[in-house]
């Protein structure tokens, strides 16, 4: 079986997602499926986003979280999304998106699709995102659903993820696996040291 791991920026590059995007690519590897990688932003991509925020902050005086929960900015990576995967040589039976509700949303691509939110707009809102009017915040909530519901998978790391998903979005449980992140970090060989009496004293 062939995977293929999408983000916007470079999924084996540990600084995209903190680093958790690149460990799971390497456990994929690990674990013997076929895995390649594709990543959304390109050089033009800064040049559209700033020009897009500028037009919803200043011209439409509308408040929205960031530019991937804009319909405009999901619009965007979904076109980009089913560019990618049109160009590919040898296509993937699954792609694999964290974090990739704008990727999913309005991608036009008969792919198979597995998101991996690690929360939802339901609960970002007003948490974590501030100053965000009511149609930013519908729209935000429009491109989770489309994405939730498009996707064939839907993996989360937390029962508080996992209940949004469920309640705030209504998908069904059969969608849904509940898969908790481990340590973020490489797997090292620690070599144990026995310590003298005087070092605990």
């Amino acid at each position: 079986m062939k995977l293929t791991v999408m983000s916007l920026t470079d999924p084996k590059d540990k600084r995209t997602w903190s680093g958790t995007t690149s460990n799971m690519y390497e456990a994929l590897k690990r674990n013997g499926l076929e895995v390649d990688t594709l990543t959304l932003k390109n050089w033009f991509t800064r040049f559209y986003i700033r020009a897009t925020m500028f037009y919803l902050n200043r011209i439409k005086k509308q408040g929205v979280a960031n530019f991937e929960t804009t319909v405009l900015g999901a619009k965007y990576w979904g076109k980009r999304a089913d560019k990618l995967i049109h160009d590919q040589d040898k296509k993937s039976n699954y792609y694999f998106c964290p974090a990739g509700a704008s990727i999913i949303a309005f991608a036009h691509s008969q792919a198979k699709f597995v998101d991996l939110p690690d929360a939802t707009y339901a609960l970002m809102n007003n948490y974590y995102y501030a100053g965000v009017d009511k149609k930013g915040a519908d729209n935000g909530d429009e491109i989770d659903q489309k994405a939730l519901t498009r996707a064939d998978k839907i993996i989360l790391p937390s029962q508080w993820a996992y209940k949004s998903v469920q309640n705030d979005y209504d998908q069904p449980e059969g969608k849904l696996s509940l898969i908790p992140f481990g340590a973020n970090m490489p797997d090292v060989k620690i070599t144990p040291k026995t310590l003298t009496s005087k070092e605990i004293n």
